[in-house]
């Protein structure tokens, strides 16, 4: 907080640092973007194969969407779209969306960004994010 320009400023850098060592992904690499460009995740038409529950069987996906959305909505803006997504296959996550939520990895090279609330000088922002 710093009273003189009436801001305060959030981070959650160690929730991104503990969430990428839940899943192994400490020692990543850092995507570009939250989600590939032009991606396009469908529902199945029908119950998934018995290739894909297997596949599935040992995935924490219902974990990492709820990190995912707890980062997002609390100081994440930048993700929020790409974690929405991947909510909507929550009762039907395949191979396609298990790849996706690895990419981001995105918040690797982003842990460092703050959400800062406060006065800004254009009158109809309230609120950015620190890059």
């Amino acid at each position: 907080m710093c009273r003189s320009t009436r801001t305060i400023t959030l981070s959650q850098r160690q929730y991104i640092v503990d969430t990428l060592r839940d899943f192994g992904m400490e020692d990543c690499t850092p995507a570009k973007t939250p989600m590939v460009p032009g991606l396009r995740l469908e529902k199945p038409g029908g119950p998934l194969s018995a290739e894909e529950v297997e596949f599935m069987k040992d995935k924490p996906y219902l974990r990492a969407i709820g990190k995912l959305t707890w980062l997002a909505n609390g100081t994440r803006p930048d993700i929020a779209y790409a974690a929405g997504v991947l909510a909507h296959f929550n009762n039907c996550a395949g191979k396609a969306q298990w790849t996706a939520v690895k990419h981001l990895r995105y918040i690797k090279g982003t842990m460092d960004y703050k959400l800062q609330h406060g006065p800004h000088p254009h009158p109809t922002a309230c609120l950015h994010l620190i890059l």
